[in-house]
């Protein structure tokens, strides 16, 4: 077995892997693969284990290759146990679980997933039939998390294995899909797919010999694109507990929850949604975090590496609370509101020494003299006063009124009368009062009662916390939002 880096546009030279990891005639061929950063490889062996064959993993140091370690239980079973796939978040695996196996042959094997809670791995769950119908090896969840490749010899296909593609929503697998721009009558087994999801790498049977290709992948075939999402969570509260929470934004759907530890966390959000994330620690004093995350108009896969804290509030700190929101064009909470304000409530009361201001926000502020959208629900109405100054001729020395261009319209009303210059009578100086009407969405002042109506009908004192308006500008390009400032005193 070889190990190689792609780096600078070429693959590097193959590095022989150490004999504890590479021992052909006691691995599974089909058995190996790497997390997505490269640093772990997961490898299928019969040298130890608790049944047939079992799933080991090797680490990569400065040193070189760590001593392989058997996954144990509930991984590995009396079966026969292989061909690991690891989510690029960490939390979930995806197996085989067969029958029988030799090096070469795998035969009675469904796909098999375990899920990461804290440190230890939930009882493997077989997917459903939809996928694992045939014999069925060698699968690999991509850096979505929800797309799952995998091969399979079940009727229909091009002939020997082919590859199927299949996409999770919620707890449910789609129909799986061929992926006919590879597969041929010869069998296409093992794949691999970089982080992006835009080239394909998988074996084919080429004249009795196997030959890895390369193939840039249809736009139909690709994974979704994603924000990963890599957080350093701190807390001053080490009992553990913490608690990561998903929900759709504009629907209130929860779509993931799971428990995490302090430290280095992974979450992957998939393109089309508007996310709410909650981080909740177990100790109810401690702050918590509620973020906003804006997919729908996502164009590439993205990283983003952020730091959360869930700590005991200071007095004169503040801290931001996203994932509030309004009805459209009124100031009432929406449903899509109610984890925020859960934990919210939860927070001050468990504080309750504590009194809080609290600021709702808005950058989203428009405005318009006319009544051009629905959002413009407020009106704001300033008066304009208008002087208008009577205009006073001038004379020359003869009494005729001089012509320029400051009394020309004076002169326009000269008359003759009997012989003499005279000036018809001009009136006082006119005021004109107007009123200057805009349309505007800023709605914060409102809103914030709804919010305080809100907590006190959860039986927070009102006496604790004090609520107020403001809008912000935000930069060009920036999406707008609303959002809760809270400082502690």
């Amino acid at each position: 077995m070889n190990y190689s880096q792609f780096e600078s546009g070429r693959w590097s030279t193959p590095e022989v892997l150490p004999k504890e990891i590479s021992l052909s005639k006691i691995n599974y061929i089909w058995g190996h693969s790497l997390n997505f950063d490269g640093s772990v490889i997961y490898f299928t062996s019969r040298r130890t284990g608790i049944g047939g064959y079992d799933i080991s993993y090797s680490m990569k140091t400065e040193e070189g290759w760590s001593v392989p370690k058997n996954l144990g239980i509930p991984i590995n079973s009396k079966l026969n146990d292989a061909s690991p796939s690891l989510s690029v978040s960490g939390d979930e695996l995806f197996f085989i679980r067969c029958a029988s196996m030799n090096d070469m042959e795998a035969n009675g094997c469904k796909i098999m997933v375990s899920r990461k809670i804290k440190d230890d791995w939930s009882e493997p769950v077989e997917l459903p039939e939809v996928i694992n119908s045939g014999n069925v090896i060698a699968p690999r969840i991509l850096a979505d998390n929800v797309t799952l490749i995998f091969s399979s010899d079940k009727p229909g296909g091009k002939g020997g294995y082919d590859l199927y593609m299949s996409r999770r929503e919620g707890d449910n697998w789609s129909e799986p899909r061929p992926l006919d721009f590879v597969n041929t009558s010869e069998d296409e087994i093992f794949t691999s797919i970089r982080f992006r999801g835009i080239l394909l790498l998988y074996s084919k049977k080429d004249r009795n010999t196997y030959q890895l290709y390369e193939r840039l992948i249809p736009e139909e075939y690709r994974q979704y694109k994603f924000k990963k999402i890599d957080f350093n969570l701190l807390s001053d509260y080490t009992g553990g507990g913490e608690r990561l929470f998903l929900y759709d934004a504009n629907t209130g759907e929860q779509l993931l929850e799971r428990r995490i530890g302090l430290g280095q966390n992974t979450v992957i959000l998939n393109e089309g949604r508007k996310y709410n994330m909650i981080l909740q620690s177990a100790h109810g004093k401690r702050t918590f975090v509620s973020k906003e995350y804006d997919l729908a108009e996502l164009t590439r896969s993205e990283i983003m590496e952020q730091e959360f804290s869930l700590v005991m509030p200071k007095a004169q700190e503040d801290f931001i609370l996203e994932g509030i929101s309004f009805s459209i064009t009124e100031p009432f909470l929406s449903d899509t509101s109610e984890p925020a304000l859960k934990n919210l409530t939860r927070l001050l009361k468990a504080n309750s020494d504590f009194s809080v201001d609290i600021e709702v926000v808005m950058t989203n502020y428009q405005e318009d003299s006319v009544y051009s959208s629905n959002d413009l629900t407020e009106i704001s109405i300033d008066s304009m006063i208008t002087i208008f100054e009577r205009e006073v001729p001038q004379y020359d020395v003869s009494g005729n009124v001089l012509i320029d261009s400051a009394s020309r319209e004076a002169n326009e009303s000269v008359t003759e009368d009997h012989g003499l210059n005279t000036v018809e009578s001009v009136p006082e100086d006119s005021v004109v009062v107007t009123l200057k009407y805009t349309y505007h969405n800023d709605r914060t002042l409102m809103e914030g009662e709804a919010l305080r109506e809100y907590l006190l009908q959860e039986g927070i004192p009102m006496e604790q916390i004090n609520i107020t308006g403001r809008r912000e500008e935000i930069e060009p390009g920036e999406k707008p939002t609303r959002y809760l400032k809270i400082r502690f005193k």
